[in-house]
């Protein structure tokens, strides 16, 4: 066929390039690959055969370069598209829009996550911004979380792999006060659907370091214990279940867009002098 139409024999043909590949190496990308696989093929590949592995733990947006949209004196606005990295990852189409606005002492990050694809799709976002402990005083001790809105006092643990445990356990939570030392962190403190919107890293001195969450019902503190920083998180989901089996979709905290749907989210990181 390929040299009947560059003989000009027929107008066109339709073939499958990699027929050809003795005449040029280059034709075998402009073909699917012969007997690839289908779709329980794919599948099986993506949740049996290591295919997930690609997606790395906190997702890949993390790492990804975000273009500059636009951007004036106090405000910039960064776009993330899927593409091929991506997709071998998270096989969507998808838009996700970071607008980032500073004023004297808060900075506002508004999120915009938009589906692009043809079909559903599950996604889940999260912002983990870490702050030197002790950000003001010399020494780490008398230092507190304080949220909002009075906490259980126990957290889920976490199980080997970055996975939630069914079990809990115990932390020295005083109603909405959680006093900080570096032995409480085997783990990441995690609180679902907490009943806070907010919580603040508070110094002896009375300063405090707060963050402000729009439409992300969890909320999480971490360190490791000889680190010298606390991170704050807020998600809209959480890691799977130890026992968890199924596609992502599936998972039981994943939010869900139509296509041409977003997901609006956002977060105030504000300093509070003491």
């Amino acid at each position: 066929v390929l040299d009947a139409v560059q003989n000009g024999t027929v107008e066109c043909g339709h073939t499958a390039l990699y027929y050809y590949f003795g005449k040029d190496d280059t034709f075998v990308f402009g073909t699917g690959m012969p007997f690839g696989m289908n779709t329980r093929m794919q599948n099986a590949w993506q949740y049996f055969g290591g295919g997930m592995d690609l997606m790395p733990p906190h997702g890949f947006a993390r790492r990804a370069e975000f273009r500059l949209v636009s951007h004036d004196r106090d405000r910039a606005t960064l776009r993330l598209v899927d593409d091929p990295e991506t997709r071998a990852a998270y096989p969507f189409g998808f838009s996700l829009d970071v607008g980032v606005t500073l004023s004297d002492a808060t900075l506002r990050l508004d999120f915009a996550v938009g589906n692009t694809g043809e079909g559903p799709m599950p996604y889940g976002l999260g912002f983990h911004p870490a702050f030197l402990w002790p950000f003001d005083v010399s020494g780490r001790d008398g230092h507190a979380v304080l949220f909002d809105s009075p906490e259980r006092a126990a957290v889920l643990e976490v199980a080997p792999g970055g996975l939630l445990a069914r079990t809990s356990r115990p932390v020295p939570l005083d109603g909405a006060r959680l006093p900080l030392s570096p032995e409480l962190f085997t783990e990441a403190l995690v609180f679902l659907h907490a009943a806070s919107r907010s919580l603040a890293f508070a110094s002896p001195s009375g300063a405090a370091i707060a963050l402000e969450t729009e439409g992300f019902p969890h909320l999480a503190v971490w360190t490791r214990p000889a680190a010298p920083f606390l991170s704050l998180e807020c998600w809209t989901g959480h890691a799977d279940w130890e026992d968890a089996e199924g596609e992502l979709a599936e998972r039981a905290s994943m939010s869900a867009l139509a296509p041409g749907a977003a997901g609006r989210h956002a977060v105030t990181i504000r300093h509070r002098p003491g």
